[in-house]
């Protein structure tokens, strides 16, 4: 059983509204995004956030088409370029839209030796920490406190912020942990601080399925290292439903994806166990045991 491809139908499922049932009560996800942008206004009014001139909406209009109105007051028909329909109460916007902050790091090869400390301080996220799965533990290297928050503040990355891999495959998503005092972005990596009002965990398993990762994988850049860019992710589509559906959502998808550990557990046992028995067989074959002796054997 390819269990890896099982968790991708179940995400595909999940952002078509096809996982668990919709609530015609819930509060519509247009209400939410209205929130967001007020949200977001609010900030950039007490100067806790900076106006984007690209910031954009999507809306639905009375033709029941989707368009997008932009920072200029202009509006665009982009119902060709929508992924897929939605269940009834959800919408569509991009990524940046219920974003207050996106960031990429300054960090990668070009790191200076200075930089770097032998002590716990400020870890460096790179790659190979940032799995489907979630946060790997390896490749353990700091900079320090002064360094990071001196010169490169915007690439601090706090628990609970999604990071997002560049490349080696672009698109894949983590939540920043919190077993460390302090994070910072390499250069192939993006931070997204969503909205207080989305389920950060629904926006991972979002971002982590195989519409998203389709659509990131179809504009990167390059020959050999194909890679994405900050601008691109920003402008990736997302299906947003309720607030209460969000968290309904997430609880089935652990709930599916803790069975399907328990099916992988039970393939390494069964595996295991298959190893044993063929070793077993093996040694009582070379010490005559296997099979009964004739004594009239020459």
């Amino acid at each position: 059983m390819n269990t890896k491809a099982l968790r991708q139908k179940v995400l595909d499922l999940a952002i078509h509204g096809k996982l668990v049932p919709q609530n015609p009560n819930d509060e519509s996800a247009t209400v939410l995004l209205d929130k967001i942008r007020a949200e977001k206004a609010e900030k950039i009014k007490k100067g806790e956030l900076k106006a984007d001139k690209k910031d954009s909406f999507i809306f639905v209009g009375s033709d029941k088409r989707h368009y997008e109105q932009f920072a200029d007051g202009t509006e665009k028909d982009i119902e060709d370029e929508i992924p897929f329909a939605v269940p009834e109460g959800w919408a569509w916007c991009r990524l940046k839209e219920i974003s207050l902050d996106m960031a990429d790091g300054p960090f990668g090869s070009n790191l200076k030796t200075e930089h770097y400390t032998t002590k716990k301080e400020a870890r460096l996220i790179q790659l190979s920490n940032i799995r489907e799965e979630g946060w790997r533990e390896e490749n353990t290297k700091y900079t320090t406190f002064e360094h990071a928050k001196k010169n490169i503040s915007r690439s601090i990355v706090e628990s609970g912020n999604i990071v997002i891999a560049k490349m080696m495959p672009a698109g894949r998503a983590i939540i920043c942990p919190n077993n460390e005092k302090m994070y910072v972005l390499s250069s192939d990596a993006v931070k997204l601080i969503p909205s207080i009002l989305i389920y950060s965990k629904y926006l991972l398993n979002t971002i982590n399925s195989p519409s998203f990762r389709n659509s990131v994988t179809d504009n990167v850049q390059g020959s050999t290292r194909l890679r994405t860019s900050i601008s691109k992710l920003k402008e990736c589509f997302i299906p947003l439903p309720p607030p209460s559906e969000q968290q309904l959502i997430v609880a089935e998808i652990e709930k599916i994806f803790a069975q399907i550990d328990l099916l992988e557990q039970n393939k390494t046992d069964l595996q295991t166990a298959i190893k044993q028995a063929k070793s077993k067989i093996l040694d009582l074959a070379i010490h005559g045991k296997l099979v009964p002796q004739d004594p009239n054997d020459e």
